[in-house]
This record gives C-alpha cells, structure tokens and sequence, in this order.
C-alpha cells in the first residue's frame, strides 16, 4: 500500500487565522487527507473553496466536547424528505447530526428491566439539552450564546405544539442504542481472526452479514456494511461476482 500523507491543523490557537495562508499551507505540503480541528463552518467552507473543492458542501467534524463529539452536516437530505419547501416557514434549513460514545453502565441490564431503554433515551435527551445550551456555541456563534443559552426558537418543529425553550428539543429525533444489536462492534487487537466471513458456508441455511464479519474492512462503518452484504448476496446468488465487490479483497 502506497504511504498516505495526513495533515492535521487547530485553527483555535489563533484567534483570526488568515485562511488564504492556511490554504496556500496546506497547498504546499499537499496532504492526501486534511483535518482541521477546531474550525468554525464558513472557515472550513471558505479554506475549501481556496484550496479548489467545487464539491457539495458539508462537513464531518471530530474530536469536539463531551458527549458528542462527532457533527456531521446531513443538510442534503432535507430534499429527500418530506417538508413543505424551502420558502416555508416550517421547512428547515439546516441538518445536524451528532453523535458520541453512551457511556456504559457496568453490567448488563436484568432482561427484566423493560424501562432500562427508556431511561437511556431521557439520559441522551438531558445530555443533549445542556450541550446545546453550553457549548454548541463554539461551532453556531449565531444560534446560542456563551451565557444566554441557546436560542431554541432555532429549532424546526414538524408537527405538535410549537413549545418554547428545552421543551421544544421534543421535536428533535434522538435515541440510545442500547439494544445489543444497535451496539458498535470494536476492532480490538487480535479480533479480526474472530470474525465470520458472509461466505463461510459451515452452517447450512445461514449467512452472516454485518459490519462486524470477515467482510475486507474490520471496522464498524457503513462502509463495510455494504461489503458484506455484497458478500453475502454472492454466497445465496453468485451475485455479484467477487471481482465486482470493491474493497473485499482488492482496492
């Protein structure tokens, strides 16, 4: 495998960075991957548009506060859904995703604790109000304040009462996964060799597929969902051909 040149760069130790000679940097080391940290949405947007990307906008942001500190702009997905239209006053403009690690509670819940998913989600809920009251602020300068809060009339609503303040957070879509299945499958030193292939054919009647198998990619994303339902399509079809199935074991 070719190497694979990473450039990692905090924008925060300076308060107004130029981004011109961030990009002309950036330029001259010429990374194969570049991530900054700790940069601001029209900052990303404007190093992007100097450094040539004609892209669709959107970013994935790591490595922010506790408890969630993964955002991703899924704005492009509003025009999939159902609302009334970008000029309606209900329709949203923007589309945020956060997410983080659920801290775990020791041992596994009594399989007779049937409230204990419950409990997480109001657990997810109260965590994310005082997020977005404390400290989304550094990515929405525009949408909460430092000390005031956040300005919760920001958030669309799509149907039911138009509530104000934390009580308008009901509108949002949250959850806990706490259900083993919905659990992230971690790709710990000297695992992989425990792992399924979806063409292992020891059991009849049965093929895996999941993110977790001998898919190619031991990692718990998207990415290797795919391969290995690929994979396993191929085991019950001969379809596609293994050569077709990119990522499993070619580039």
């Amino acid at each position: 495998m070719d190497d694979i040149r990473v450039m990692t760069w905090n924008l925060h130790g300076s308060a107004r960075p130029r981004l011109d000679a961030v990009a002309d940097l950036i330029r001259e080391h010429d990374p194969d991957v570049i991530a900054l940290q700790e940069v601001r949405k029209a900052q990303a947007r404007r190093v992007a548009a100097l450094l040539g990307w004609r892209g669709p906008e959107g970013i994935t942001l790591s490595g922010f506060v506790e408890p969630f500190d993964t955002w991703a702009d899924m704005s492009h997905l509003l025009a999939e859904e159902s609302w009334p239209g970008p000029t309606s006053p209900t329709s949203p403009r923007a589309l945020s995703y956060f997410c983080s690690v659920l801290p775990g509670t020791g041992a596994p819940p009594d399989r007779a604790d049937t409230g204990y998913p419950a409990r997480r989600r109001e657990e997810v809920r109260q965590t994310a109000i005082r997020f977005l009251e404390r400290d989304v602020h550094h990515l929405w300068p525009n949408a909460a304040h430092p000390k005031a809060g956040f300005r919760w009339e920001r958030l669309a609503v799509a149907d039911g009462p138009d509530a104000a303040g934390p009580a308008r957070f009901a509108s949002q879509f949250w959850t806990a996964n706490v259900n083993p299945s919905d659990r992230y499958t971690l790709s710990l030193p000297g695992t992989a060799k425990s792992r399924i292939s979806p063409l292992d054919n020891t059991y009849d009647n049965l093929i895996l597929a999941g993110d977790w198998t001998a898919c190619g990619l031991v990692a718990g994303c998207v990415e290797a969902a795919v391969i290995s339902g690929r994979l396993a399509a191929h085991a019950l079809a001969q379809s596609p051909p293994l050569r077709d199935i990119v990522g499993f074991d070619h580039p």
